[in-house]
């Protein structure tokens, strides 16, 4: 949701997780997107930076909810 508004470090995303489970998840979810060509992460001067590359929120969200019920 956080990337339709612009780039955000990776750092932001995992700095809003609440414990270490939440984080692995987050990070999971991020290379997840990547691999879908959803994001794309380069190289930023204090880390990564995580860029929404395009799509179908909608169908994003419904793919990754398939993979998780197989």
């Amino acid at each position: 949701e956080q990337l339709r508004d612009g780039d955000l470090s990776l750092l932001e995303i995992l700095r809003d997780c609440e414990d270490k489970s939440d984080m692995i998840t987050a990070f999971l979810s991020v290379l997840e997107l990547c691999s879908m060509g959803s994001v794309l992460i380069t190289p930023a001067e204090d880390g990564y930076l995580v860029s929404f590359a395009g799509g179908n929120v909608e169908e994003i969200v419904e793919s990754i909810s398939a993979e998780a019920d197989a």
